[in-house]
């Protein structure tokens, strides 16, 4: 974001942040805190209220708080001495994992700084995954490396979408067998109601994107990751093992989120399976987040309400929920961990799952081999990234709006709710209308996918392109049946 972008945010952070400090004068510290918190929300990179807020969280005892913002503070200068002695204080452990992180170099896998063929040799290496020889590549076929988009066909699909063009139509690909004989099964129910074949969770689902099941079975492979799963997945036979988490969430309640559960029970009846647990975490960020799968337990803050409606809100449930239909929310919980990306876009209840995560599984993946880690983290960031794109595609069949659908995702990459607000997808697409096509789908690792700018300019091309697919209108006909 340049400077003159930022100028009014920073302004309001400012401001807030001064209100802050004449309610802390006059003995209203909860109110101070309040109002610190939301100045940060304005502008995410202003230091003093992180710093304040992170010496008063250790005066109350919220070390958990308190931890966040210095690791924020050291984020974004590796250099702060007094923040990285007060984390080591406040927290010994974060303290210890930002070192070695920070002893680690330049990361192998931020591709958009390479050439594009480097940057296809380098992370088929790491990955660990080659397309087969002779395979015909497809429109969109590889958004991690490029190999089947070339940087001319890119180009082409950036320049699109003047203020009254349609989508381009690419050539799409046929779908998987086991896709195919989906979308050929009688539907379920009466004619004239939704229809469907019944849902298994875990199965492969027919809008999965390509890539998403090979990746998943390369991810599942690997031994460092399928531990981290299987450890995961066993905190779920002991309902009090989340109570950590779940601390910092409230149930949803039918009067007072009429809006989230009729997003959810469109949901439900358009892509079937069972109704989800809702969640709400009182936060100011525009994110919607997992969190057990035996419960289908969502949690929605109260940022992305604020600033959803209407089908952008299906879009965003159902995108969520599609997580747990397909199996992937203790990958997605795994590559939290193998991952270990900084805090500074998470909200307080995904931060406590991260800690939580790394306290059942943190240690014993650290005391694997540099290598090993390196290989486990950049195959888990390559499996998310074709795993979002397949949620995209739920929450597109789901809502049955393109235009709902790109603004969701354009508003759901913001960090803040102030900046998600006046977010719209071709507002985004203008901001990055000059970025090469690599550094818009080649993201670093730790970035979240689910966050980044650049990739949401990504989804936001695929997505439009897969609504005009035999395959989606196909899936539309067969579910929504509008």
């Amino acid at each position: 974001m340049s400077s003159q972008e930022s100028f009014p945010e920073r302004q309001q952070a400012e401001a807030t942040f001064l209100r802050a400090m004449e309610q802390a004068q006059r003995g209203h510290l909860d109110r101070a805190i309040e109002l610190a918190e939301e100045a940060v929300e304005y502008d995410d990179t202003f230091l003093e209220a992180r710093r304040w807020l992170a010496e008063v969280y250790e005066q109350i005892d919220d070390r958990r708080q308190a931890s966040r913002h210095l690791q924020a503070l050291i984020h974004a200068n590796k250099d702060d001495e007094k923040a990285w002695q007060d984390l080591e204080r406040v927290d010994p452990n974060a303290a210890a994992r930002l070192k070695r992180v920070a002893e680690l170099g330049p990361d192998p896998f931020v591709a958009a700084r390479q050439a594009a063929a480097h940057l296809e040799d380098l992370l088929e290496d790491v990955h660990g995954v080659e397309e087969e020889p002779g395979e015909e590549a497809e429109p969109y076929e590889d958004f991690a490396t490029h190999t089947a988009t070339t940087k001319e066909e890119a180009m082409a699909l950036l320049a699109e979408d003047e203020e009254t063009e349609e989508p381009r139509a690419a050539e799409p690909r046929k779908p998987s067998a086991e896709a195919e004989e989906m979308l050929e099964q009688e539907p379920a129910g009466p004619p004239g109601a939704r229809g469907r074949a019944e849902v298994i969770v875990g199965d492969l689902q027919p809008w999965e994107y390509e890539q998403d099941r090979p990746y998943r079975q390369k991810f599942l492979e690997d031994h460092i990751l399928a531990e981290v799963v299987r450890r995961i997945e066993e905190t779920w036979e002991d309902p009090d093992q989340w109570q950590t988490v779940l601390a910092d969430c409230a149930h949803a309640s039918k009067q007072t989120h009429t809006v989230l559960f009729a997003a959810a029970d469109e949901v439900v009846a358009v892509l079937g399976g069972p109704a989800p647990m809702l969640l709400i975490a009182p936060e100011g960020i525009p994110h919607i987040i997992p969190i057990r799968q035996p419960e289908f337990e969502i949690a929605a803050a109260t940022g992305l309400l604020r600033v959803l409606q209407g089908a952008q809100l299906v879009f965003a449930v159902g995108r969520c929920y599609s997580y747990f239909l397909s199996g992937n929310v203790a990958l997605l919980h795994a590559t939290l961990v193998a991952t270990d990306r900084p805090p500074t876009v998470m909200g307080i209840c995904e931060q406590a799952a991260k800690e939580y995560l790394w306290d059942i599984a943190g240690s014993w993946f650290e005391s694997q081999s540099k290598p090993e880690r390196e290989r486990a983290a950049g195959l888990a960031h390559a499996w998310q990234l074709r795993c979002e794109l397949s949620a995209d595609r739920a929450g597109l069949l789901a809502c049955g709006n393109v235009e709902a659908a790109c603004d969701a995702i354009a508003k759901m990459s913001q960090h803040t709710a102030q900046q998600a607000a006046g977010m719209t997808w071709r507002a985004l697409l203008e901001k990055h209308k000059d970025k090469d096509p690599a550094q818009l789908a080649a993201i670093p690792v730790k970035q979240d996918p689910r966050y980044s700018d650049c990739y949401a300019v990504y989804r936001i091309r695929a997505i439009r392109w897969w609504a005009t697919t035999d395959q989606y209108k196909a899936l539309a006909a067969q579910y929504r049946r509008d």
